[in-house]
């Protein structure tokens, strides 16, 4: 007959936990390695929470018999596993659990919340973000409000969803009822959740270009972590700081918030981040004329780009320092810059256009109109493809300015109407790198 020990180790290998997933608040990993060799005796209520996160009854661990339990608590121990799969990460694991859930028939009012919550959090692991946004909707039918951490958990989930799917909107107004509901409980609140929300919320805002907002509660977040030492994703408020103070032209303010952002994010895990704060920050220092610093950071996230071998980056960091170039009148080095990067660009995408738009330029500055010309219809071309209205304006403006050149001023002054009907349009007043003047 088989040991608790050996039981305990042949079940959480069976359902694919590792002994740090079996661990919690009350147990550690090298506890759980001591009683699966059988050098330690468990209290009964560690062998209680071991039988959860195992998905097995008591009675089995001690016995090695299981008990006749009814389908209500055969679910709830199948949840109770698969809360747990998740928090471990293990998703294919979880998935097969909730197949088996969803084989036993219908859930159970009483378990309906969790189940669906779970099921959510599955959909949003595999970026089905409508129907994860479904069952989390469900969830709150069914999840009792007074389990506030849960109930409020799901409002977190559900604004994540509107984020990825781009319904900032939404997210904000999800992410406030998620946070007026902790202040208002008389329970002691859940601080990380609320960091959680607020990060959410400040991103929202900054999406849908109320940097103001964005800043006031990225602040709020900042005075909790402080008073809390609760410090939840500081590297991203910061570069997100960063950014609203970049498009709302307060350079030195960005400059600080960028190179802290940048000193905070795990280079290893987080390189994304990394290569967009070094990025920012050569824009951040061009607006303030420093050049060469400019040229570090934009060199630096370029460097990082190319080790990492991502594209987008690569030819987006070619770009601004095309850019920075130009702003620091070397032509050539821009000119290029522009052009072996527009023989790697193939699809039509916003970064090709901007750098025919700025060969536009430099064609126009060196007293190549026909040149100039080329290059910017074929601008015009590239963003009626992708639909975009305010790179279609910029193709307007630089029109203009070469038909001016040619004492077309009729033909100049058309093209600057059609770009200023495009501009008050959409409303923007906000910080754009590329140069127009």
């Amino acid at each position: 007959m088989s040991t608790l020990g050996e039981r305990i180790k042949e079940r959480r290998k069976i359902i694919g936990l590792t002994q740090s997933d079996l661990a919690g608040s009350n147990l550690s990993s090298g506890m759980v390695s001591l009683i699966e060799r059988n050098l330690t005796n468990p209290s009964l209520k560690t062998i209680e929470q071991l039988s959860e996160k195992l998905g097995v009854s008591v009675n089995y661990l001690l016995n090695n018999e299981e008990t006749d339990i009814n389908n209500i608590e055969n679910k709830q121990i199948s949840l109770n596993m698969l809360k747990g799969l998740i928090k471990a990460q293990k998703f294919e694991e979880a998935e097969r659990i909730l197949k088996e859930v969803n084989s036993q028939g219908e859930i159970d009012s009483t378990l309906a919340g969790m189940y669906y919550k779970l099921k959510g959090e599955l959909e949003l692991e595999k970026k089905e973000f409508n129907l994860a946004i479904d069952s989390f909707e469900q969830a709150l039918l069914y999840l009792n409000p007074y389990e506030l951490n849960e109930y409020v958990d799901v409002y977190y989930h559900l604004a994540n969803c509107y984020v990825k799917i781009e319904n900032f909107r939404k997210s904000i107004e999800l992410s406030l009822q998620g946070i007026l509901l902790l202040n208002t409980s008389h329970t002691d609140t859940n601080v990380l959740l609320k960091l959680k929300l607020l990060y959410l919320q400040s991103y929202s805002y900054c999406r849908i270009r109320e940097f103001k907002k964005g800043l006031q509660v990225i602040e709020e977040a900042k005075e909790i972590m402080n008073e809390t030492n609760c410090y939840y994703n500081e590297g991203m408020y910061c570069m997100l700081s960063g950014l609203a103070y970049l498009y709302l032209k307060e350079f030195d303010k960005g400059i600080e918030q960028t190179e802290r952002s940048i000193g905070l994010l795990n280079k290893d895990t987080q390189y994304l981040q990394v290569i967009g704060c070094s990025t920012n920050l050569g824009i951040l220092y061009r607006e303030t004329k420093n050049y060469e610093r400019s040229i570090k950071s934009l060199e630096d996230s370029l460097l990082l780009s190319k080790t990492r071998k991502i594209d987008w980056s690569i030819w987006n960091n070619n770009l601004e320092l095309a850019i920075t170039f130009y702003r620091n009148d070397d032509i050539e080095k821009s000119q290029k810059i522009c052009e072996e990067s527009l023989v790697q660009i193939k699809d039509s995408n916003v970064l090709k256009i901007k750098m025919m738009l700025l060969l536009s330029k430099i064609k126009l500055d060196q007293d190549k109109n026909g040149e100039a010309l080329l290059y910017v219809n074929e601008a015009k071309k590239e963003a009626l493809i992708i639909d975009n209205s305010t790179l279609m304006a910029k193709c307007y403006v630089i029109k203009a300015e070469i038909l001016k050149k040619q004492q077309l001023y009729e033909e100049a002054f058309n093209e600057i109407r059609k770009s200023v009907q495009i501009y008050e349009s959409s409303n923007e007043n906000l910080y754009d790198s590329f140069p127009t003047e």
